[in-house]
């Protein structure tokens, strides 16, 4: 999996976070479960963002 992670400024001080994940050299079957498995990697995702927020409000 290639993963690719893209930091934006914002107004007011913040940033945007894009993350982007694909299959790297997959087969056909591959790729499929790749794609079946979206809604997994996006949870996952989110809660490891949810920790690292929490995390930094507790740093400052």
């Amino acid at each position: 999996m290639l993963t690719t992670f893209t930091f934006e400024e914002q107004p007011g001080g913040k940033t945007k976070l894009t993350i982007r994940w694909a299959a790297l050299n997959a087969s056909e079957e591959e790729q499929k479960t790749f794609d079946a498995s979206h809604d997994g990697m996006r949870m996952g995702w989110s809660g490891t963002m949810e920790q690292l927020e929490a995390y930094l409000a507790k740093a400052r």
